[in-house]
């Protein structure tokens, strides 16, 4: 008995690192499209063969699409670690104490 008890123990562990280990993985995934859309700048700003309203309008381009990206990618890892806990705190939520009996101290 107390080996399923382990077991089911050990999987809603491997659950809630896998819904956290995605929201890591989100947040590095906006770090590198912020790393590079500054790179995109820096190019496209030296780039001799656009002019700097060319180069302007390529960043202004390429920023929403990386923004929605990386709103997506973080909304649904969001959304995965507030699911995951929210099952652990409904696991783990003790029931209400019975109408008409008084609780120690009161």
């Amino acid at each position: 008995m107390n080996g399923v008890v382990v077991d089911h123990a050990h999987r809603a562990i491997m659950k809630a690192d896998a819904a956290f280990t995605d929201l890591s993985a989100a947040m590095k995934f906006a770090r590198e499209q912020a790393t590079s859309l500054v790179n995109l700048e820096r190019a496209a700003l030296a780039d001799r063969t656009l002019t700097h309203e060319g180069a302007l309008l390529q960043i202004a381009n390429a920023a929403p699409k990386s923004g929605e990206r990386v709103a997506m990618r973080l909304d649904a890892a969001r959304a995965k670690a507030k699911a995951e806990i929210d099952g652990i705190a409904k696991r783990t939520a003790s029931p209400p104490s019975p109408k008409g009996r008084c609780r120690p101290g009161a």
